[in-house]
Formats: structure tokens, sequence, C-alpha cells
């Protein structure tokens, strides 16, 4: 396992199951294969002109906010008592996107930095 998975806890503050960190671990698991498979998939597309696409040439899976991200969001907006429509609101100004499921990995990576640093401060 991890150490990032193995050392978390859940929001009561009890220690994770053992059965809790299988499935973050099958979770982060199929993460993986997913973002591997859209990898090959892309590599295996020949463009309009029958060549192979290039590694930038669209936002592919590879591209997509994981589970992690997205709980990191929830939790941490939970924690500064941002309900879903402020969640919301406040995605649209930052990446004019509403759906945290919608977001890119480096939209959330920035969300998740900014929510860390807010919730630092309050």
């Amino acid at each position: 396992m991890t150490q990032s998975t193995a050392n978390s806890e859940p929001k009561n503050g009890s220690p994770r199951s053992e059965a809790d960190l299988i499935v973050a671990e099958l979770r982060d698991a199929a993460d993986c294969l997913r973002n591997a498979a859209g990898l090959i998939a892309k590599r295996l597309a020949p463009t309009g002109n029958g060549r192979a696409r290039s590694a930038s040439a669209s936002t592919g899976p590879e591209d997509r906010v994981t589970t992690r991200q997205l709980s990191a969001i929830h939790a941490i907006s939970r924690k500064l008592g941002l309900d879903r429509a402020g969640l919301s609101a406040w995605l649209q100004e930052l990446a004019e996107k509403t759906d945290p499921a919608s977001l890119t990995r480096q939209e959330a990576s920035e969300a998740i930095d900014v929510l860390d640093q807010r919730l630092r401060e309050s």
C-alpha cells in the first residue's frame, strides 16, 4: 500500500479498516489502468492523415481528474462550509466549470491547492 493511503483516516478520526484501505488501493489501481488504456488508445488511434496522434493532440483519460482529487476537493470544501452550490460557483470562477468531475488533473490540482490554502488561513 502507498504511504498516503495507509496513513489516511476517515472524517470521524477513527483508523481506516483494512477493507477500506484495500478499496482505496483498488480505486487507485483502476485509475492507473484507465489512464494507461487511454494512453495506449491515443497512441494507436490514427489521425485523418493516417499517422498516429501525438501525445498532446487532445485531452484524454490521462488528463481527467482522479478519484483522489475529487475526494480531496469535496472533503476540503466541506471543511470550509461550502455546499454543492457554493462549490460549483467557486469552480466557475476558478476554472469556468461547475462540476468537479469535469476538471482536468491540472485544474483539480490547482483547486485543491487554493482550497487547502483557504482552509489553512481560516
